[in-house]
C-alpha cells in the first residue's frame, strides 16, 4: 500500500508575500488590489476605498463584485500591463519562506496556493518555490497596446477555498481532515475550519480564535519557518 501524500494549502496575500499596500485611509492592507489602487494616484485609491468599504458594509454578496468593480475602475483609469507587472513584482516573500517551503517539500509534503488575489502574482509562487498546485481568483488580459481589456474570475476568497482544497486532496486520496492550512486573513477561517491543522501567520483574530495554531511576531522580524514547528 503507497503512503498517502500530505498536502498544505497556503494563502498568498499577508501569508507568502508581505503585505505591502496600505488603503486611501492610511490602515495597512496585505492585499495587492489595495496597492495597485495606492500606486494608481490619489483618485484611484479613494474610489478603491469606496469598494472597500462597501465590501465590509457587506453589500457584495461575494468577491466577484468587488473584483468586477475595482477591474471597470482600472481600466477607466488605463492600468497598463507594465505597470502591473511592475507593482506584483515589487512585493516581496516574507522571511524564511522558501526555505519553509523547500522544507516540506524535502519531506514529501505536496503543496497549495489559493488565493483570493492574482493569477499572476500566485505564478510567482508556482515558479520561485515549486508549488505543485495553484488557484487565484482574478487573471488578466490587456489589449495590443498593453491597456487592460478584460478579465476572468473565479471564486477562492471564502468558501471557494474549501472547493479547491478538496479537489486537491481528492487528487491524493486524503480528506481535508488530513491536511494543513496557513493564512492570515479573516477570509481564511472557512478553510482553517475545514482541514485538520491550521496556522494562523500573524493573522487577524476572526483566524486565530478558530486555527488549532497562531505564530504572532513582531512586525518586521517576521520568519515563515516559524510555522514548520505545526505543520511537520
Amino acid at each position: 500500500m503507497t503512503e498517502k501524500k500530505k498536502v498544505v494549502f497556503f494563502d498568498m496575500e499577508g501569508t507568502l508575500f508581505q503585505g505591502v499596500g496600505k488603503r486611501f485611509d492610511s490602515s495597512a492592507s496585505t492585499s495587492a488590489w489595495a496597492l495597485l489602487a495606492e500606486r494608481m494616484g490619489p483618485e484611484v485609491d479613494a474610489a478603491e476605498f469606496e469598494h472597500y468599504k462597501k465590501w465590509k458594509r457587506g453589500e457584495y454578496e461575494n468577491y466577484l463584485p468587488w473584483m468586477e468593480d475595482t477591474s471597470k475602475l482600472f481600466r477607466r483609469h488605463s492600468m497598463s500591463k507594465k505597470f502591473f507587472h511592475d507593482v506584483i513584482d515589487s512585493i516581496d516573500y516574507f522571511s524564511g519562506v522558501r526555505e519553509a517551503v523547500a522544507a516540506l517539500h524535502e519531506h514529501g509534503y505536496r503543496s497549495a496556493v489559493i488565493t483570493g488575489g492574482f493569477h499572476e502574482q500566485v505564478q510567482r509562487a508556482v515558479q520561485d518555490l515549486g508549488i505543485h498546485h495553484s488557484y487565484a481568483s482574478c487573471k488578466y488580459f490587456w489589449d495590443e497596446e498593453g491597456l487592460l481589456k478584460d478579465w476572468e474570475f473565479s471564486e477562492h476568497g471564502l468558501e471557494g477555498k474549501v472547493n479547491a482544497a478538496s479537489e486537491v486532496a481528492a487528487q491524493y486520496g486524503v480528506s481535508l481532515s488530513e491536511c494543513a492550512f496557513v493564512g492570515d486573513g479573516s477570509n481564511d477561517v472557512h478553510i482553517a475550519r475545514a482541514v485538520g491543522i491550521s496556522v494562523a501567520f500573524n493573522g487577524e483574530k476572526a483566524l486565530q480564535d478558530v486555527a488549532t495554531h497562531s505564530v504572532n511576531q513582531e512586525k518586521g522580524k517576521e520568519d515563515f519557518r516559524a510555522v514548520l514547528e505545526y505543520l511537520m
